[in-house]
């Protein structure tokens, strides 16, 4: 049988002190499906992944959850398309 390409992904890395996810998904709306199919690859394989809809509760404030998550995250890694510079979240560079 035929290696998965899942057989080559990295393993997540261990979290340690105050790091609580590996992933951070942020998308936009139009990308849900595709993201939620991501999300659920990176869970199988073993990583904490932050979605904004399974962390985010009703009346939770937006940025602030955001940017304490971001803040638990290792490491940062962004990527992105050129669609995205048209867009601002945050007032700070991530």
């Amino acid at each position: 049988m035929s290696p998965k390409w899942s057989d080559f992904a990295p393993p997540p890395r261990d979290l340690t002190g105050d790091y609580k996810w590996n992933v951070f998904l942020s998308y936009r709306s139009v990308n849900r499906p595709w993201v939620l199919g991501l999300y659920d690859v990176l869970r199988e394989l073993g990583h904490q992944v932050f979605i904004d809809q399974v962390v985010l509760k009703a009346g939770d404030p937006l940025t602030r959850v955001l940017e304490d998550n971001l803040a638990m995250l290792h490491p940062l890694l962004q990527m992105g398309a050129e669609v995205y510079k048209r867009y601002r979240l945050y007032d700070r560079p991530l």
